[in-house]
């Protein structure tokens, strides 16, 4: 009886650490996808400056 009840924790103890384990891929991942959207982001912004900014010199030219 006792046996089963250690075996029992010790399932469940591993099932949890799984739980954490797949958890902290998620972060990992969404932590990822989101630098990865912020850094297209910011060449989308850097792409329009440089287009604008050389509309502009072109102008005087």
């Amino acid at each position: 009886m006792e046996e089963q009840l250690v075996n029992n924790l010790q399932t469940v103890e591993s099932h949890l650490q799984t739980i954490i384990d797949n958890q902290e891929k998620i972060l990992n991942a969404i932590s990822f996808e989101s630098t990865c959207l912020i850094f297209l982001i910011v060449c989308f912004i850097l792409a329009f400056i440089y287009k604008t900014v050389s509309n502009i010199i072109g102008d005087f030219y």
